[in-house]
């Protein structure tokens, strides 16, 4: 086991809810790691600590010293003030006026492309393990995303490629 594993399971083996397996490989690695055998002890040490309890009169002299600060401070003059700019508002009826606006231009060219055969719909590319790097691609076999390349050349592409290698 490496150092680097060990960080996220010294709060585990110290409350004692690590599996045996775990728990048996980070004893191994603590009784050969010098390093990690000194972060375990603190950390052991944090676990068995009692809670500290506040003064019962902590929050009535966090006000009385907050009260007095406020009392203390002085007011900055008229130069040292900076004007604020005045907040442009937009009224509630120009937000609807334009969601609707998107909606009815939006709307039917969305239908248009949906009933003319466009791309299609998008479906998941078998054959890969991991989730995180699925590739998606349409009906049509293009990925998702992906630039339509079918009206290159083939030396147009050799070109493309090369050009991104290098």
């Amino acid at each position: 086991m490496q150092c680097e594993m060990m960080v996220d399971l010294f709060a585990g083996f110290a409350a004692g809810t690590l599996d045996e397996e775990t728990r048996s490989r980070a004893a191994t690695h603590l009784e050969n790691c010098e390093d990690c055998r000194a972060e375990m002890e603190i950390v052991s040490l944090l676990a068995r600590a009692e809670p500290v309890r506040a003064p019962s009169d902590l929050e009535e002299r966090v006000r009385l010293a907050a009260r007095q600060a406020m009392q203390d401070h002085v007011a900055p003059s008229e130069r040292d003030v900076i004007p604020l700019r005045p907040r442009r508002t937009v009224p509630a009826w120009a937000l609807s006026a334009a969601a609707v606006l998107v909606l009815a231009i939006g709307t039917p060219l969305l239908v248009d492309q949906m009933t003319s055969g466009g791309a299609g719909d998008v479906v998941s590319a078998d054959g890969f393990d991991d989730p995180v790097a699925t590739v998606w691609t349409t009906e049509d076999g293009l990925i998702a995303g992906a630039p339509a390349l079918d009206m290159l050349t083939d030396d147009e592409l050799r070109q493309l490629l090369e050009e991104l290698d290098g």
